[in-house]
């Protein structure tokens, strides 16, 4: 049987977890833009998102993290592509 103080920390960290995933989405969206539009590097962008990536893990649901996932993958294949040239 759940207690009423079970069930409201249960409720908060639904709302953390909601919460928490928008604001990496938020991150997300502004890192890859800045990229997009050439005010940051590779390089950065791929430190970017291994931090959001160690900050966030466990914490937050799993879209975001599989889109940090696709573009870190995708950044070290690209900077290991240029390093060969």
């Amino acid at each position: 049987m759940m207690t009423d103080e079970f069930k409201q920390q249960n409720s908060e960290w639904v709302s953390f977890n909601t919460e928490l995933t928008r604001k990496l989405e938020q991150q997300i969206e502004r890192w890859v833009k800045n990229h997009t539009e050439g005010k940051i590097t590779d390089r950065e962008l791929f430190v970017a998102v291994s931090a959001l990536w160690d900050t966030c893990a466990g914490l937050v649901q799993e879209g975001p993290l599989r889109m940090l996932e696709q573009i870190h993958t995708e950044l070290r294949l690209a900077m290991k592509a240029k390093a060969k040239k």
